[in-house]
């Protein structure tokens, strides 16, 4: 019986052979994988399971090496730096803070959803704070989406 990929595995590691080749200080800036007890501890402070992409693309690389200048590598996903755990649960406590301050002052419509939700986790981000996440909820569960 054969080791089979997921899609999602499959074309990172395609994507990872090209920069390799096209952009050899980018994939570089590659981090080891998380542990399965670093994406665990991730998941009890989010307050849910992560999709199983996420899943997967924290096991193949928990985010890059800091980056201090926009000019170093590690933003190649469109200007956007893969985040590791830590960075992932920083982000994270931001947009549900976000969330929360929008409940307290009565203007959860504006906010929630639109420009944060408590089950957006973040995967990468630019140096100007901007984010990618994973949207977690139940009937978006797996799109990507981008914000503040």
């Amino acid at each position: 019986m054969g080791t089979e990929m997921s899609g999602l595995t499959h074309l990172w590691h395609r994507f990872e052979t090209w920069l390799a080749e096209h952009a050899p200080e980018d994939h570089a800036s590659l981090r080891l994988g998380a542990s399965k007890d670093d994406v665990k501890h991730l998941e009890d402070g989010l307050g849910f399971p992560l999709h199983q992409d996420m899943v997967e693309l924290l096991r193949l690389h928990n985010g890059v090496k800091m980056r201090r200048a926009s000019t170093e590598p590690g933003a190649f996903l469109l200007g956007y730096s893969l985040l590791d755990v830590d960075g992932i649960q920083e982000a994270h406590r931001d947009l549900v803070s976000m969330v929360e301050d929008a409940r307290n002052e009565g203007e959860e419509e504006l906010v929630e959803g639109r420009i944060a939700d408590s089950r957006w986790v973040p995967l990468a981000q630019n140096v100007s704070g901007d984010l990618l996440f994973m949207d977690h909820r139940y009937q978006f569960a797996g799109e990507i989406g981008f914000g503040k």
